[in-house]
Order: C-alpha cells, then structure tokens, then sequence
C-alpha cells in the first residue's frame, strides 16, 4: 500500500460516520477486554489444565 492509498483511506474513514461510529464501538470493546486473564485462560487451556 502506498502513502497515498493510506492517506485516501483514512480520509474516507474519517469523513465515514458510521465506519467512525463501528470504530469507537471496537475500540472500547478492546479496552474493556481483560487480555490478560484471556492469554492466562489460553495458556492453562492448551496445557490441559482447564476444560
């Protein structure tokens, strides 16, 4: 991807509400995710030690 096609892009995006609105809903469902527990819980998991 050039700098151009990236700079169109985010233009878009930017000038999108709904592709803005999808992309706050994302972000805050990604800071509400606790990825540690989540990792740990992944870990134990493929060890056999959780079900």
């Amino acid at each position: 991807m050039s700098d151009k096609t990236l700079a169109a892009a985010i233009e878009i995006v930017l000038g999108d509400e709904v592709m803005r609105c999808k992309a706050q809903e994302l972000g805050q469902k990604i800071r509400d995710e606790d990825g540690v527990a989540n990792a740990v819980e992944a870990f134990h998991r493929h060890l056999g030690l959780i079900g």
